[in-house]
């Protein structure tokens, strides 16, 4: 799936909606825990709420008006979400490993000693 930006639009009416402050209240904190539950830096970046690869939408529901650290956090969080998910469904993009066969294990002698071993008798 390729990335989706918001348009010129929905970026100005995200930004008119913020007032210009960050808008990381309305990031679901059950997902970001490192992010912090309010913040008054100024906002800086326009970011989805739900990323487009987990299927967010592109409308202005869908975007928060980020200052830079917080969205920094949470693009940190997205992209680490994003690669272990593809991870598990095998997109990763590398060739499967190929088994390596394992050596074949010596044969074992079946044949006793020909003589019992005398414990008593020193070597010369």
């Amino acid at each position: 799936m390729t990335r989706q930006n918001f348009t010129p639009a929905t970026k100005r009416a995200i930004r008119e909606r913020a007032q210009g402050r960050c808008e990381v209240h309305l990031v679901p904190h059950c997902m970001y825990p490192a992010l912090p539950e309010t913040c008054n830096r100024p906002g800086a970046e326009v970011d989805h709420i739900t990323p487009d690869v987990f299927a967010g939408g592109n409308d202005a529901t869908n975007g928060a008006f980020l200052c830079v650290l917080c969205h920094k956090i949470k693009t940190y969080t997205d992209n680490r979400e994003a690669k272990k998910s593809n991870r598990l469904q095998g997109k990763t993009g590398n060739a499967p490993k190929r088994k390596i066969p394992s050596r074949p294990f010596q044969a074992r002698k079946t044949e006793w000693p020909r003589r019992p071993m005398d414990y008593n008798r020193r070597e010369k």
